[in-house]
């Protein structure tokens, strides 16, 4: 569902929605020391524009050791959203020193 902006009825988007946000609350229960978990519930809530809990989903991932090659960005991108261009930036620049050649160091998923 994330990434996929084909169009659809609001009620299919509910009903897709409430399933997913289902499944990563059962996934999260199940192993809540999941980071992929985690890294996916923050890309969801930012999708529903719950930045400040996707920025939480984020932080948690990288606290249990997310692959910070995905998470790093994904929180700088979470922290701009929010109006944290600093913050931000210090994220980016970390990943610049851990995959300077990165080609897709910038693209929001």
């Amino acid at each position: 569902m994330i990434g996929n902006f084909a169009p659809r009825s609001y009620s299919s988007f509910e009903r897709d929605s409430t399933r997913a946000e289902q499944l990563l609350l059962e996934a999260i229960e199940s192993d809540p020391n999941s980071s992929a978990a985690h890294s996916t519930m923050g890309m969801f809530r930012r999708v529903q524009n719950r930045l400040t809990e996707s920025r939480i989903e984020f932080e948690r991932a990288m606290a249990l050791g997310g692959d910070e090659d995905f998470v790093l960005p994904q929180l700088a991108w979470t922290l701009l959203f929010q109006g944290h261009p600093r913050a931000a930036m210090a994220h980016g620049e970390n990943l610049l020193r851990l995959s300077p050649r990165d080609p897709t160091i910038w693209v929001p998923a």
